[in-house]
């Protein structure tokens, strides 16, 4: 998704960047600090810099353990989605 600034004529000056979700189309908005944005339509997740991260990433156990590896916990969390 290509992000571009928006001018916010507010009395805090809060920056906005905002796209089009690459799935469904939708507007997105972004505001300065916010990390993650989701798509309100289709729940697509992106990086602050509009990047579309892989579904449900955050399920994979190498993100906070050290003694996994990014194959173990990818194909754990991918094993539990299809036992869900």
């Amino acid at each position: 998704m290509e992000m571009t600034k928006q001018v916010v004529d507010h009395t805090d000056h809060t920056d906005i960047t905002c796209g089009h979700c690459d799935f469904c189309g939708s507007y997105i908005e972004r505001f300065r600090g916010q990390m993650h944005i989701y798509c309100p339509d289709c729940d697509a997740e992106y990086n602050s810099f509009g990047q579309r991260l892989r579904s449900g990433w955050a399920d994979n156990q190498s993100n906070y353990d050290g003694d996994i590896s990014d194959l173990e916990g990818f194909e754990a969390a991918q094993l539990a989605a299809e036992l869900d």
